[in-house]
């Protein structure tokens, strides 16, 4: 499956940003920059990773004593910042946990450590409604307060049904007045730039049980510092995002995979008929020693590259891509246990949600009370995009 690196450095704020994927833990963290004519003696200087809790991999812990310590940019992968001192503003996060029985929590987390709120939010993953598949998780920071909101899924049904729960992003754990910061070298102090919120991170997620490290990112950053990331144990540079603006003109763009409906064109009045659904992908082959990620030429780091990136990659036009029976081949099917949704303009579904297993389902679909001559459209897609794919039906004698 296709997996995007997308990144817009149109960010005036300057912010360093440091991003840290694993399998089950995806972290965002943000580093200011702070000028001084003359560093004072009271300000500690950090310049080593050790003992550091923040700038250890999915730490977003603040101690308390360090609030004001500023950071070389030298602990950073980032050559532009090397020579910059930057303030820590807490980090945002989401971690998968799992019990000795195997049943998985969700946490959701920031850094609070402005006020003695807990930082820790979980839910389990059956009654978080909001942890879903085809999710678009955000990660917007607060320029009032300098601290990250919690991250949450755009993509869910609405505002009012966004979660069973009271999001902790109101005022009571979120610092509210905005901060005086110096931005500029000559010494004049500005208030924060720009809207109280930004989106400056975001994860996309097909199904919600797959690696964090198979995900999609969408970045926004500074121009001239970049961004540290880390996917797994590899550091991955700016070299290998995709340089695009907007990030996303329209969820569409989203890396979704392909969904077939097969069966015949059309179906007697009253007749029922049984409508095969295959998930499949043939945007890109997959290239690499383990066989699951395409090689990046820029760096060793081994990620996936999105399609107008590798057109000499794409699957020749002469490879069949259906089988004898005309459902989608075995090579091109996602091996993924998922949830369709399924909507008709006329006849009835048997049911609405049609889960399919190792990219391979089927619903049926009854002609009742229609009429020679009427035309029937099935619609299939996930619960947040409703039109991935149709099939036109002809009722007949």
């Amino acid at each position: 499956m296709r997996q995007y690196f997308r990144v817009i450095n149109d960010l005036l704020d300057n912010l360093f940003l440091k991003v840290e994927v694993d399998t089950n833990t995806v972290t965002i963290k943000a580093f200011h920059e702070e000028y001084f004519d003359e560093l004072p003696e009271t300000v500690q200087v950090i310049n080593t990773r050790d003992g550091v809790s923040f700038l250890q991999d999915h730490d977003i812990d603040m101690d308390v004593n360090l609030l004001e310590a500023v950071v070389l940019g030298s602990v950073f992968e980032e050559p532009a910042v090397q020579l910059k001192y930057f303030r820590y503003y807490g980090g945002a996060q989401i971690h998968r946990a799992f019990d000795k029985d195997g049943n998985i929590t969700i946490l959701t987390r920031t850094t609070t450590y402005d006020r003695g709120f807990d930082k820790n939010v979980g839910f389990d993953k059956n009654t978080f409604v909001e942890w879903s598949d085809c999710a678009l998780w955000a990660f917007d920071f607060n320029f009032d307060g300098m601290n990250w909101f919690y991250p949450k899924n755009i993509l869910f049904d609405s505002v009012m049904t966004k979660s069973p729960f009271v999001r902790h992003e109101l005022s009571n754990s979120h610092v509210t007045a905005p901060k005086l910061i110096k931005t500029s070298a000559d010494g004049a102090s500005y208030w924060t730039s720009g809207e109280f919120r930004k989106r400056l991170f975001s994860m996309f997620i097909l199904d919600r049980d797959d690696d964090f490290t198979a995900c999609s990112f969408y970045l926004r950053c500074h121009g001239e510092f970049q961004f540290d990331c880390k996917l797994g144990s590899d550091e991955i540079g700016a070299a290998n995002f995709v340089n695009v603006f907007p990030l996303i003109s329209s969820y569409s763009e989203l890396p979704l995979p392909k969904i077939q409906l097969h069966a015949p064109n059309e179906i007697s009045k009253d007749d029922v008929i049984l409508v095969y659904v295959s998930l499949y992908d043939n945007e890109e082959v997959l290239l690499s020693e383990d066989d699951d990620k395409i090689v990046c030429e820029h760096v060793d780091s081994k990620i996936c590259l999105e399609d107008l990136n590798a057109t000499d990659l794409k699957i020749s036009t002469v490879n069949k891509l259906t089988d004898v029976e005309g459902t989608i081949s075995d090579q091109y099917i996602i091996q993924k246990d998922i949830d369709f949704y399924v909507s008709t303009n006329a006849g009835y579904l048997s049911k609405r949600k049609c889960p399919i297993k190792n990219g391979r389902g089927r619903f049926l679909f009854r002609a009742l009370d229609l009429e020679v001559g009427d035309d029937v459209e099935i619609k299939i897609g996930f619960k947040s995009f409703s039109n991935i794919s149709s099939l036109k039906l002809k009722v007949v004698v």
